[in-house]
C-alpha cells in the first residue's frame, strides 16, 4: 500500500472541546487505521472586533502545506470557516459549517453582524466571497449533513454530498428496560434550547423527572428558570458526566429531548437512536430532522405547547409502542459508517 501523509484542518477556539473537536480525532484516528499517517493543524480562532475575521483567514491563506521538511503532503482536508481558506492543490472541504453570523442568522435578524453598520457589511459580503473562492475551488466538497450543504447550496450556489458519521459511543451503546424519566444532554449554550425544554416541562400535565446533562454559559439562568415555574425540585442538573454515565442515562431513560435551534448534525439524535430511544425535536431543529420521522421514531413539534404534549404523551405511552418507536429509531441509524466517509474523503489521492 502506497502511504499517504494527511492533514486535517482544524480552527480552534482555546479551551473549548466540542464535537467538532472530537469528530476531528476520529477522523484522524480512522484514517491511520487504513494505514496512512494523518495528523491536525489547529489555528486559534478569533472574531472580536469583527476584522479578526479576515486576519484569521489570511494566517490559513499563507500556509503553504504542500509539504513540510521536505516530506510531501498528499491532502489536505478543511472543515470549518477558516480552514478552507488554505490553498493545497489537493484540498478537500468536509464542510461542518460557515460562519454562520452572515448567512441564515444574518436572515434571520439573529446574527451579531448589524445591517445598519457599512464595516460589518463589507466584512460580510468579503466572507462571503472567500466562501465562494475557497470552498468553490475545492477538489470536492463534502458536508456533515444535508442541513449544511442546503445552506451552502442556497447561499454560495456551491453543491456538495453530505456524509453522515457514527458517534464515536456506537460500539457501547445499549438500551436497558425505558424509564419514568426524561434525558437531554448538551453545552448549556442559547442555541441548543433547554429554557425551551424546561418550558415545555413545566406546562406537562405529568409528574416525572426531567434529566439535563452538560454545562454552559447558561447554567444559571436555566436554574433559575426552573425555580421560577416552580419545577426546579424535578429537574436535576447533572452537570459534566462522563461516557459510562451517558451511556447508562441513554439505556434507561423513556426518550431524549433535542430540540437545538437550527443545528448543523447533532449526536445526540444519533447516540439517542442507537440505544433504541425516541427522541422529542422540534420543526427547526434542522439537522436532527434528517434522522427524526414523527410518530415513528420519535415525535416533532411546532412550539412549546406542542412539545409539552410530546413529553406528557411519550411519558403515558405503552411500552409495546415505545418499543416501536426504540427499534425503528435504531434501524434509522444501522447503516452509518466510517467507511463511506473515508472512501469519499480520499478517494482524490486514491
Amino acid at each position: 500500500m502506497n502511504r499517504k501523509n494527511i492533514l486535517v484542518c482544524n480552527v480552534q477556539v482555546p479551551f473549548v472541546r466540542g464535537g467538532a473537536e472530537i469528530l476531528i480525532d476520529e477522523l484522524c484516528s480512522h484514517i491511520k487505521q487504513r494505514g496512512h499517517n494523518a495528523e491536525v493543524i489547529s489555528i486559534p480562532f478569533f472574531w472580536e472586533p469583527r476584522t479578526e475575521l479576515l486576519r484569521s483567514a489570511l494566517v490559513w491563506r499563507l500556509l503553504d502545506l504542500t509539504k513540510y521538511c521536505y516530506q510531501l503532503i498528499d491532502l489536505v482536508i478543511a472543515t470549518k470557516y477558516p480552514s478552507y481558506c488554505i490553498n493545497h492543490p489537493n484540498k478537500v472541504t468536509w464542510l461542518f459549517h460557515q460562519h454562520r453570523d452572515i448567512y441564515d442568522l444574518w436572515d434571520r435578524g439573529r446574527s451579531s453582524f448589524d445591517p445598519d453598520n457599512a464595516q460589518d457589511i463589507l466584512i460580510r459580503e468579503e466572507i462571503m466571497a472567500l466562501d465562494d473562492e475557497c470552498i468553490g475551488g475545492s477538489k470536492a466538497v463534502y458536508t456533515i449533513a444535508k442541513n449544511v450543504s442546503a445552506r451552502l447550496k442556497k447561499y454560495n450556489d456551491i453543491d456538495s454530498k453530505p456524509l453522515y458519521t457514527p458517534s464515536r459511543l456506537f460500539p457501547v451503546l445499549r438500551s436497558s428496560d425505558y424509564g419514568d424519566f426524561l434525558f437531554t444532554v448538551s453545552r448549556l449554550e442559547v442555541n441548543k434550547r433547554i429554557d425551551l425544554i424546561i418550558s415545555a416541562y413545566a406546562r406537562s400535565s405529568r409528574k416525572y423527572k426531567l434529566v439535563i446533562a452538560g454545562r454552559g454559559p447558561q447554567e444559571d439562568n436555566l436554574r433559575a428558570l426552573a425555580r421560577g415555574l416552580q419545577v426546579d425540585d424535578r429537574i436535576v442538573f447533572a452537570g459534566y458526566i462522563d461516557d459510562e454515565q451517558l451511556i447508562d442515562y441513554y439505556a434507561t431513560c423513556r426518550a431524549v429531548v433535542f430540540v437545538p435551534d437550527d443545528e448543523d448534525y447533532g449526536y445526540v439524535t444519533l447516540e439517542a437512536m442507537k440505544s433504541r430511544r425516541p427522541v422529542l425535536t422540534m420543526a427547526d431543529s434542522g439537522g436532527v430532522l434528517e434522522f427524526v420521522r414523527d410518530g415513528e421514531n420519535g415525535m416533532i413539534a411546532s412550539d412549546e405547547d406542542a412539545l409539552s404534549r410530546s413529553m406528557t404523551e411519550v411519558m403515558a405511552m405503552p411500552g409495546d409502542k415505545l418499543k416501536k418507536l426504540g427499534a425503528a429509531a435504531e434501524q434509522t441509524v444501522a447503516d452509518i459508517s466510517w467507511d463511506l466517509v473515508l472512501d469519499n474523503l480520499l478517494g482524490v489521492i486514491a
